[in-house]
């Protein structure tokens, strides 16, 4: 294992990998909550804040909430004419605004208001967590209350979307981040912001309001392609490494889980207790337990799965652990069981190496209405089936060394079989 763990380290792929596996950003530390980002949200909003874009957020907001408002809403609202050639320079952004109305108490999480035009802009932010009861309806009330003569816009910003049901108040637009993130992606490709702004911009889209995408970083272009190569070259290494366990305290982890905690916290005060091989593998991992942190629980099948989708269109892939199985699209229900499946899965690791098998499988129990459809593949492939039979499979392909799809491979003229 020590000889596969050195290759694995000077394979050039992985140390390809070892220079893209740092943090790039201080926002890789922090888990930014509901508060945070609507801190954030807050800051972009704010035509006098430090970010120098002026009005840029806020007329994205505002543009995005009347395309998705609904005609009954837009009844209530301020007209768009009106908004969009008013200037709002001198607008306040208010969080966490304490209101109080009756026996109702509350905090509105962003208060935006224009005194200059009489306009209040209420916005109550969700990360994930649901909305408490007659929330909307109190900031509502309270805003009509007190405002009564003002123009009001109502919006709920759900960066996940959820469904509120009997909480949602329908006076509320409700939206995601796809405006901000659009916002801040069209800001960057104008090439006009300084470098330091740049940087907080992109911060801001990658690790709060979108995602980050390896496509937009030269350096870290093909890291997720550089990752299933590596686990595909490696697959025996990594299962080994994630059967064998240590005992670090009073837990066991795997081999591929030791981090430098586990390693200066608790093996090397206590290095007597473990064998010289034991030892030497944890000083290899724990020197790049980062990598082997991505590597944990992948394997050859990522690989093959991504390049099945690519060569075969009309399939439907499952990944599992050790093997994958696919169907032909049209018949892929939203179930656990399908109807029937060709499924390529790891037999055996042996110092011989890794075998795989693949096989054609049939299930009824699959929804009722797709027994038929099972009974058929059954028959073209000539699975033996008894009267009451549940599930069946016929193995087309045994003990094979490679998961090679290649034109003319063994593997690629039984799936496109199995297809046709």
């Amino acid at each position: 294992m020590l000889e596969q763990l050195t290759n694995l380290i000077v394979d050039k792929d992985f140390q390809a990998l070892s220079t893209r596996c740092v943090d790039t950003s201080v926002f890789d530390l922090f888990k930014l909550d509901e508060n945070k980002k609507s801190a954030c949200l807050a800051w972009l909003l704010n035509p006098s804040e430090g970010h120098m874009q002026g009005e840029y957020f806020l007329r994205a907001l505002l543009n995005h909430v009347y395309s998705c408002a609904t005609q009954s809403q837009r009844q209530y609202m301020p007209k768009i004419t009106t908004i969009l050639t008013q200037s709002y320079a001198h607008l306040s952004v208010i969080r966490e605004l304490h209101i109080k109305h009756s026996r109702e108490q509350g905090y509105i999480d962003l208060f935006l208001a224009s005194p200059e035009h009489k306009l209040l802009i209420i916005i109550e932010r969700k990360d994930g967590s649901k909305l408490d009861r007659n929330q909307l309806d109190k900031y509502e009330t309270w805003a009509n209350v007190n405002y009564p003569k003002w123009r009001k816009i109502f919006i709920l910003s759900d960066s996940e979307s959820k469904d509120h049901g009997e909480q949602y108040n329908e006076n509320y637009v409700s939206i995601d981040d796809t405006w901000l993130s659009d916002a801040i992606l069209d800001l960057l490709k104008r090439d006009i912001l300084p470098p330091r702004q740049e940087c907080q911009f992109r911060d801001l889209h990658d690790y709060v309001f979108g995602d980050w995408s390896e496509s937009r970083d030269p350096h870290y272009r093909q890291y997720d392609k550089l990752l299933k190569q590596v686990s595909k070259n490696h697959c025996e290494l990594l299962i080994k490494l994630e059967e064998q366990l240590v005992n670090t305290g009073n837990k066991r982890h795997a081999l591929i889980e030791i981090s430098p905690a586990h390693y200066f916290g608790n093996i090397l005060p206590n290095s007597d207790k473990y064998s010289r091989e034991e030892l030497k593998a944890c000083e290899l991992i724990q020197q790049h337990h980062y990598e082997f942190s991505q590597l944990h629980g992948l394997n050859e099948f990522d690989d093959l799965a991504d390049s099945l989708k690519v060569e075969f269109k009309n399939i439907k892939v499952d990944l599992y652990s050790d093997a994958v199985c696919l169907i032909h699209r049209k018949h892929a229900i939203q179930s656990d069981n399908w109807p029937y499946y060709l499924k390529i899965a790891r037999d055996a690791s042996t110092e011989e190496g890794t075998f795989y098998n693949t096989s054609i499988n049939v299930s009824r129990y699959s929804p009722e209405e797709c027994h038929e459809t099972a009974e058929k593949v059954a028959d073209i492939f000539k699975i033996q089936k008894q009267r009451n039979w549940k599930s069946r499979k016929v193995i087309i392909i045994e003990n094979e060394r490679e998961l090679d799809i290649s034109i003319n491979s063994k593997l690629r003229s039984e799936i496109e079989k199995f297809l046709d």
